[in-house]
């Protein structure tokens, strides 16, 4: 046992998820520490709108921006701590959890909630290596510039999303969708259209190539695109810290995974939020006996 005090709950991560767990985690007194590499919210950041989120009136902004600058004060009002840095491993010894992160940092504490949340995951098509900058891994990445022709490549909620928000930038934006139809929910696709977004369905692109300034996208079916960028939404996987077998032996008994980090399809802001909460509850309930 390390000779400092260990926290009660130490939370990684404070996307919706760790904001939950340390909103509740507040209200139990316990001695809590949030860490964080990024921003709060995490890639909620990214989102054009979200309008599954219980608001507090009919008025209020609904892009993902202003719900991270709520859960930012949210976390401020809750007197929690909190620290920059990323977690790197977990491991359990003696009753305490130790944390490492960089510079020889190390954190202890009774129990542990992991809300990491998810990264994009990789695009492995032929050639994309060599497209360098032109293939870009969110809506930030491409130059604000009128005109320029990106190429979402996805047909799911976050592809769609991106999609408007480059379009409402003055892009000229294409969806590629693997399949015969979007995956995203009627009215994202509605929007997308609206602002003049093209879609394209049956189009698994299966090669990159830069060809000077622009990029040429070949699919399967022998058809071929030009863009000048292309932004790969097609899914997300956890990203968590390395978990030593002495701390995953601990799942549920001292160790909780919360949010999009363990949900493999209902990854939403308000389901993470929740879940957050409940995580903070079950660890409460394992420390007090």
């Amino acid at each position: 046992m390390p000779a400092e005090r260990p926290y009660d709950l130490i939370i990684v991560g404070a996307g919706p998820a760790g904001v939950g767990a340390a909103v509740q985690a507040a209200l139990y007194g316990a001695r809590t520490l949030v860490i964080e590499k990024g921003c709060v919210g995490g890639r909620l950041d990214l989102a054009r709108r979200v309008d599954n989120f219980p608001w507090a009136d009919e008025d209020t902004k609904r892009d993902g921006r202003h719900l991270c600058r709520r859960f930012k004060k949210w976390l401020v009002q809750t007197g929690v701590p909190t620290v920059n840095g990323t977690v790197e491993r977990v491991a359990y010894s003696r009753g305490c959890f130790t944390l490492f992160c960089g510079e020889n940092r190390e954190y202890h504490a009774s129990a542990v909630i992991v809300a990491t949340g998810v990264e994009p995951e990789p695009w492995r098509v032929r050639g994309s290596v060599g497209a360098g900058d032109r293939v870009c891994r969110d809506w930030r990445m491409v130059p604000r510039k009128r005109g320029t022709a990106v190429a979402v490549i996805g047909g799911g909620e976050t592809a769609f999303d991106q999609a408007c928000v480059l379009a409402e930038r003055g892009h000229e934006v294409s969806v590629l969708i693997r399949g015969e139809r979007p995956r995203a929910y009627p009215g994202l696709v509605a929007e997308a259209i609206r602002l003049g977004v093209v879609i394209v369905t049956k189009a698994a692109i299966t090669s990159v190539r830069r060809d000077g300034r622009k990029i040429l996208l070949r699919a399967a079916d022998g058809r071929s695109f030009e863009c000048d960028h292309v932004l790969p939404a097609i899914g997300h996987r956890p990203r968590l810290p390395v978990l030593d077998r002495s701390a995953r032996l601990k799942t549920g008994h001292g160790l909780w995974l919360a949010g999009d980090v363990r949900e493999p399809v209902c990854r939403q802001a308000a389901i993470a939020f929740g879940d957050g909460v409940r995580s903070a509850m079950l660890a409460w309930a394992d420390i007090t006996g």
